[in-house]
């Protein structure tokens, strides 16, 4: 990928990542309450026909683990199939580790496409460029969990993509919770993290905020005292920590321990259970891609939490519970959504990708029964820019809170 994708390369082999920002064009936001379309794998009838195969591409070994999706996504297939499959199909899903290796993945992809056979990819490895364009080729859409750019015209986001909503939604929420100065810590450990300095200054200064305070910080720091004091008297009332998630939370620690009040901002698809274990995060203020995982308010949501509690107990109670789980089922139920309305192996015949991509195509506004911003896609070759809607959490009282619900913010 042409972008450096700190991701990767500052996971601490939980849960973390890092928020990657471009620069934002002029914005005018809208609250919007978007129309939905629910899915429909929710009969108990067993499914027949022949599978419907889907390759997981996962980097799950290694030193940069950022395998945290596959609980959901082992979630999604085992309760999919308890429910009547994919159009009377039983699902599949082959998982593969690429280990980080370019070389492993593409390997890996070239597989589930001539030997397995899958008629769509979830993507949830950072090594998608070294097989981007031999799965155009193959004309097979690949839903992109990690919300990162897409690489063609047939890589599709589940939710708010990183780049540039997560980042400007992070901050945008700040505001309607009263911030007015931000302090901005970003990582010394790569270039890219200073380079992210201009754009927060072109974001905040579009949201009417006040950049009060930018210093670079060392992600493995003993502690940040001296930085916090500098930021709390330069006046700032929100904290934005660009680098990896501990060094996030160890941040807000230091602040937190130097009287400093502050709201935590985060975008980063981070937050999880881990977060309510530290008292510095109380006052989180969290831009999410999909649906608020806590909420259980629909009978979409629900099923999330039926899944996750019937073939994942381990996950639920455990600190990487959260935004990945939530992310990874809802790319699942996209996939199932793509499917009907692609008549994907209806009537018995065998699923097809074009069939998936019809589907995907036919999006228009469809929220997958609350669980996703409004997904319509243009047959662009970035078609997460499509996607400019996002979903608020916080963190109050020691509890996750959503302030808006299952309502979206949406940038226009």
């Amino acid at each position: 990928m042409a972008t450096p994708n700190l991701w990767a390369r500052f996971h601490s082999g939980r849960h973390g990542s890092m928020k990657l920002l471009v620069l934002a064009v002029p914005v005018l936001l809208v609250i919007a309450a978007c129309g939905s379309t629910a899915t429909s794998n929710t009969s108990s009838k067993s499914a027949s026909g022949t599978p419907f195969v889907i390759g997981n591409i996962e980097t799950l070994t290694g030193p940069l683990v950022p395998g945290v999706l596959l609980p959901g996504i082992d979630a999604w297939e085992s309760w999919t199939n308890a429910h009547g499959g994919i159009n009377g199909h039983p699902v599949k899903v082959i998982t593969m580790d690429d280990g980080g290796s370019p070389a492993t993945s593409l390997t890996d992809v070239q597989k589930m496409v001539t030997q397995d056979h899958v008629v769509v990819i979830l993507d949830n490895t950072d090594q998608d460029g070294s097989w981007a364009s031999y799965i155009a080729s193959q004309k097979i859409p690949v839903l992109n969990s990690l919300l990162n750019p897409g690489q063609n015209a047939d890589f599709f986001d589940a939710g708010a993509p990183l780049v540039p909503t997560g980042n400007y939604g992070a901050l945008e929420a700040a505001k309607q919770a009263g911030s007015t100065s931000l302090a901005f810590m970003y990582c010394t450990e790569v270039a890219a993290c200073s380079q992210a300095v201009p754009t927060i200054k072109t974001l905040t200064k579009q949201l009417g905020l006040k950049l009060g305070y930018a210093t670079g910080i060392s992600s493995s720091a003993p502690n940040y005292t001296a930085q916090c004091l500098a930021a709390k008297a330069a006046g700032a009332n929100a904290l934005d920590v660009y680098s990896a998630v501990q060094a996030q939370l160890n941040v807000a620690t230091s602040c937190a321990a130097a009287g400093w009040s502050f709201k935590l901002l985060t975008s980063d698809f981070s937050i999880s259970n881990l977060w309510l274990k530290y008292k510095a995060a109380n006052n989180t203020v969290a831009q999410i891609p999909v649906f608020p995982w806590v909420d259980d308010s629909t009978a979409a949501t629900k099923a999330f939490h039926e899944a996750m509690n019937r073939y994942e107990q381990s996950t639920v109670g455990s600190d990487q519970f959260g935004e990945a789980s939530a992310t990874a089922w809802t790319a699942g139920q996209e996939i199932v959504s793509a499917a009907e309305l692609g008549k994907a192996g209806v009537n018995g015949s065998a699923p097809t990708s074009r069939e998936i991509l019809n589907g995907l195509f036919a999006m228009h506004g469809d929220t997958l029964g609350g669980l996703a911003p409004p997904l319509t896609y243009s047959h662009q070759a970035n078609e997460a820019s499509t996607i400019t809607c996002f979903f608020v959490m916080g963190i109050t009282n020691g509890k996750f809170v959503e302030p808006d619900g299952l309502r979206t913010t949406c940038i226009k």
